[in-house]
């Protein structure tokens, strides 16, 4: 895996959100993400260190970090954090969905 090659996705990855969001913003996204993103329940905008990794996660499983899969890894991250905090404040047995 090269720096050069992440680096450019994730460049990519952060343009593409940006993007997403300005027109989220001015309305031009259809139905309910019309709203914006702060002010959609359960919208969580992942931080440039948490794209970083997921984009490095995907390398590492020989994948290229592209749009959804992107996504879905973001959110498989974002689970697995979710889970390991709700064990380590004692609700053992929980679990996060990454799909839910």
């Amino acid at each position: 895996r090269a720096p050069g090659n992440i680096a450019r996705h994730l460049g990519k990855a952060l343009a593409m959100a940006a993007r997403r969001n300005s027109q989220v913003v001015a309305g031009q996204a259809p139905g309910p993400e019309a709203a914006p993103a702060a002010e959609r329940p359960g919208y969580r905008q992942p931080e440039a260190e948490e794209v970083l990794a997921a984009v490095e996660s995907l390398y590492a499983d020989r994948l290229k970090p592209f749009g959804r899969i992107l996504l879905k890894r973001l959110r498989e991250r974002s689970a697995e954090a979710a889970t390991a905090a709700a064990r380590a404040a004692g609700h053992h047995g929980a679990d996060v969905d990454a799909d839910a």
